[in-house]
């Protein structure tokens, strides 16, 4: 039994073919209602409900990954897994992103092939999807606790619903980005990759810099720079991360 507007939104969307009727109604609700119902919401959480995970590429050292930021290990240590559709992507989808990427872990996953709503896949499938996401610019964000949690969601800037509430719904990774300018070939592709608006070509010879206000330390634009120039700082020790 769904429990809100969101879980509602999600149950109702991921079944088999559902009727175009109603995901055009979804689109009129997202359009005309669900901004108001979505600052409601977000003003009830005590802190960010979900968060953003780095992407395992974008880390140096796998020494410097906790348990809580490891997706790899997550998925490695899953007794099930399963992946879904993407609720966000199958009503607003023109962004052309992939639609199959919301990965779900044991509970979750038990929980969505015994719908039918999701597909039984590998953690060699799982690897391989994440690795996908990240060199298409998704992002990675899963529950706000001391663990990944149940699902990765791989998120887009076009279609998730979620994104309007900025810092309200979503903390930060425990990392930023920080570019070298003396590598920067001033292409500007990490701009075009992040999804928050933290990067500008306002850095020294109108190199690239980051916007410590604005980052949330996903490592899509790292994972995307052709000049390496891009690395990915701890700025936040765990103690952000509730229990």
């Amino acid at each position: 039994a769904v429990r809100n507007v969101m879980q509602f939104h999600d149950a109702s969307i991921i079944v088999d073919n559902p009727p175009p009727e109603m995901i055009e109604l979804w689109k009129k609700y997202d359009d005309e209602e669900w901004a108001t119902y979505f600052d409601q919401l977000c003003d009830h959480f005590p802190a960010p409900p979900t968060r953003i995970v780095p992407i395992d590429q974008s880390i140096e050292s796998r020494t410097q990954i906790l348990p809580f930021d490891d997706i790899t290990k997550a998925v490695d240590d899953a007794t099930t897994l399963a992946v879904t559709k993407c609720s966000c992507r199958v009503v607003h989808g023109e962004c052309g992103h992939p639609v199959e990427v919301c990965i779900q872990i044991d509970k979750a996953a038990d929980y969505s092939l015994e719908r039918g709503t999701g597909r039984k896949i590998t953690r060699e499938e799982a690897v391989e999807m994440l690795k996908m996401c990240s060199e298409k610019g998704l992002v990675h964000n899963v529950s706000n606790s001391k663990s990944i949690g149940k699902t990765i969601c791989n998120c887009c800037g076009d279609c998730c619903e979620n994104w309007p509430g900025g810092t309200k719904f979503f903390a930060p990774s425990r990392y930023m980005a920080v570019v070298d300018p003396d590598q920067c070939s001033l292409c500007e592709e990490c701009i075009d990759r992040c999804i928050f608006n933290a990067i500008t070509m306002e850095g020294p010879d109108g190199s690239a810099l980051v916007n410590q206000e604005k980052c949330m330390g996903c490592g899509v634009c790292k994972t995307g720079c052709p000049d390496e120039s891009i690395s990915l700082s701890i700025v936040r020790d765990e103690t952000h991360i509730p229990n």
